[in-house]
């Protein structure tokens, strides 16, 4: 039986981005790599609408250095919708699913939410609502990862992009995220892979 080896790539850590402006990911050298699958998370963190969408560009080299060699593998378009947010009310611990909150306004089942650390960036994480009960809790799909309280804040319109990428062909790959729209919103990204580089 094959036994697959796999490595995970970080392009951009998880961290604010203020608009406008961009992020340009770490590129990853994938000349010798078979596949991966790249997933681009990105949060609004104010409720201005951002009105071109933010751009996450996945791109390819067929260079090992450079940067006029660099073309666009997959493009998304993130949300034009304002977000809106709602405050914590209680204290949530690692590993749980329903979150207190005063007001559900907007909050739906199968919707994508950030659930923005108001003190460490990093901490902030995207959820799905599997469940509302109206001005009293969501129901999140899997167990919080860090401690949250009340002084932290649960955002509509998060966004998840999810590539395949075939690297035959390809020396490096990236991850661009371009928010250079006259209005928009704050941000919050994270951009990450895994890399199938071996087949034993």
């Amino acid at each position: 039986m094959s036994d697959l080896t796999q490595t995970k790539v970080t392009f951009i850590s998880h961290q604010a981005l203020t608009h406008p402006n961009m992020l340009e990911g770490t590129p990853a050298a994938v000349a010798t790599y078979l596949s991966g699958v790249i997933t681009v998370r990105v949060a609004n963190v104010e409720t201005t609408a951002n009105v071109t969408g933010v751009m996450v560009w996945v791109q390819g080299s067929l260079e090992t250095s450079g940067d006029d060699a660099w073309f666009t593998l997959l493009e998304f378009e993130g949300s034009t919708t304002a977000a809106e947010t709602e405050a914590m009310t209680a204290t949530e611990p690692v590993g749980e699913t329903v979150l207190a909150c005063a007001s559900t306004t907007n909050l739906v089942v199968g919707d994508l939410v950030y659930i923005q650390d108001a003190s460490v960036v990093a901490d902030g994480e995207w959820h799905k609502i599997v469940k509302v009960i109206t001005n009293t809790s969501i129901t999140i799909d899997y167990g919080l990862e860090n401690q949250k309280d009340n002084s932290d804040f649960i955002w509509t319109e998060a966004d998840t992009f999810t590539a395949y990428v075939n690297c035959e062909g390809l020396r490096r790959v990236n991850v661009l995220v371009v928010h250079e729209a006259a209005t928009g919103s704050n941000l919050h990204i994270l951009a990450e892979a895994i890399f199938a580089t071996d087949i034993e």
